[in-house]
């Protein structure tokens, strides 16, 4: 199949500028999993019927929610890894990155961006954000972010880990609360709800504010290796960037 999409490549430098000259953004990626949540659902059940890793029922139905962020197309930028079309294993396996790249250019999407905050200098990327009181929205792990070093002010939204689908609503109404009492940056470390909600606040907000999607990025400075290159190098790596003792 021939490639009708172009790929720009956007340096964090980038966004870096756009946010210490506080023009608001949004950023959202797509990995491998929102990719299996579109188009293998199946994916998630196992043998006996239960789902993987203890997520529940929304994990098979999400999938329609993510397909609208592409067919909404709203005017901020989407990350994918141009890997996730072309290498071997996101096409033989369960993966399915040849329905997602049909999929995108059914949809009329000629530009996808590639870019992602995995592997940045934490610190620069800190320097910028802490400018601006940033809130989160993660789980509970997320609150020790603020003993990371150059974090001197942060607050909170705290979501379930595996179930926070089944908050949208309630988590939208608590940003919605956080936006009116004048908070103007919005982290996201919220797999696939996170970026649902960026979507749906978009054209309500999206030209007032950041919101950024962050993916795992904080995990290890807080306490937990969620990916396996973090693994890889253990917690040595993140302690020199924050006062907590990482165990």
């Amino acid at each position: 199949m021939e490639n009708k999409l172009k790929t720009e490549k956007i340096p964090i430098d980038y966004f870096l500028e756009k946010i210490d000259n506080n023009d608001y953004f949004s950023f959202s990626r797509f990995g491998d999993g929102e990719i299996i949540c579109m188009f293998n659902p199946s994916y998630w059940k196992n043998v006996n019927g239960s789902t993987k890793y203890n997520l529940g029922d929304w994990i098979y139905i999400c999938g329609e929610d993510l397909k609208k962020i592409i067919i909404n197309n709203h005017d901020y930028f989407r990350g994918f890894n141009w890997c996730d079309f072309e290498s071997k294993k996101f096409n033989t396996g369960p993966h399915r990155g040849v329905e997602c790249l049909k999929f995108l250019e059914d949809n009329n999407i000629k530009k996808i961006y590639e870019g992602d905050w995995q592997g940045y200098d934490i610190k620069k990327i800190i320097n910028s954000i802490n400018k601006h009181n940033p809130v989160f929205i993660g789980g509970k792990h997320l609150s020790n972010i603020k003993y990371i070093n150059g974090i001197t002010n942060m607050e909170l939204i705290e979501i379930d880990d595996l179930d926070a689908y089944d908050d949208k609503d309630t988590i939208i109404n608590n940003i919605i609360d956080k936006f009116e009492n004048g908070n103007r940056m919005f982290c996201f470390s919220a797999s696939v709800v996170g970026k649902i909600i960026i979507d749906d606040l978009y054209t309500v907000i999206g030209n007032k504010c950041f919101m950024l999607d962050f993916g795992s990025l904080w995990d290890p400075y807080c306490g937990k290796l969620s990916r396996s290159n973090m693994r890889e190098v253990g917690f040595q790596k993140f302690q020199p960037y924050t006062k907590m003792k990482l165990e």
